[in-house]
């Protein structure tokens, strides 16, 4: 199963035009999203609001690169560690919280 997942995703940029493909990438975040979302408030039962606003940081730092002519790949591997970045900024002085804080 992973062989033809490896090969469907190969082929996908060949396959299909540029918007399929567009709506199959944001298809994919979004079900990405979503899981982490499921993982955390439906089968822990937690409130965090911390995944969409760390997708939103990805996002918004991926959009200003992409604007200002940072190519796609790196761009997205920078986006990626200033979104870890403000994660562990976070994270650091929320993990020393004792009680309710979640």
């Amino acid at each position: 199963m992973p062989v033809v997942l490896v090969a469907v995703a190969a082929l996908a940029p060949i396959v299909l035009g540029d918007y399929a493909l567009r709506v199959g990438t944001t298809v994919l975040m979004y079900v990405a999203l979503a899981q982490a979302w499921n993982l955390v408030g439906g089968y822990a039962g937690l409130l965090s609001l911390a995944h969409p606003a760390f997708f939103g940081t990805g996002a918004l730092a991926m959009a200003v690169m992409v604007i200002n002519g940072v190519p796609l790949m790196l761009a997205t591997a920078l986006a990626m560690m200033i979104s870890v970045v403000v994660a562990l900024l976070v994270a650091v002085p929320t993990l020393r919280l004792r009680g309710h804080y979640f």
